[in-house]
């Protein structure tokens, strides 16, 4: 089962790694307490062999992580120098979606197939919003103007 939704997330991750190459975006893997960011534009491949997912940069490096130990994998924007939206504007642990943005911006969430799932609008010093009850797999977060994919294990 969970073999199945990191194909899923390995399929979107092609797609987003093809249109966002240039614009400075992030893959951002949590594992066993420790945080990676890799740039998309020198990633040329995410494969799982056996319990681990490893991911090929250009240069011919690779990186790779038992799955049992990621807590969070997502993509980031690249900073835009407003208000520091960057990586830190999404941080999800233990299945709750923190969410720091300027109060007042709307948060939508979405499934992977594109069913909405919850909206709220960031309250002063962010907002938590509780996904353990969703079902496990892949989302679609739009926070105003920026959208961040991750995975509900």
């Amino acid at each position: 089962m969970a073999k199945k939704y990191f194909l899923v997330f390995q399929m979107l991750f092609m797609a987003v790694s093809m249109a966002f190459s240039q614009s400075g975006r992030s893959l951002v893997v949590e594992s066993s307490g420790e945080t990676t960011e890799l740039p998309l534009g020198k990633i040329t491949s995410i494969k799982y062999d056996g319990d681990r997912m490893v991911v090929n940069s250009a240069d011919g490096s690779s990186l790779g992580w038992e799955t049992a130990d990621i807590a969070t994998v997502l993509f980031s924007t690249a900073t835009t120098g407003i208000d520091g939206v960057g990586s830190e504007m999404v941080k999800f642990s233990s299945g709750v979606l923190h969410v720091s943005a300027p109060a007042g911006t709307p948060v939508r969430i979405y499934s992977a197939n594109g069913l909405f799932v919850a909206e709220t609008v960031v309250a002063e010093g962010g907002v938590d919003i509780d996904m353990r009850l969703q079902l496990k797999g892949g989302y679609i977060v739009n926070i105003g103007k920026d959208f961040f994919k991750l995975i509900n294990r």
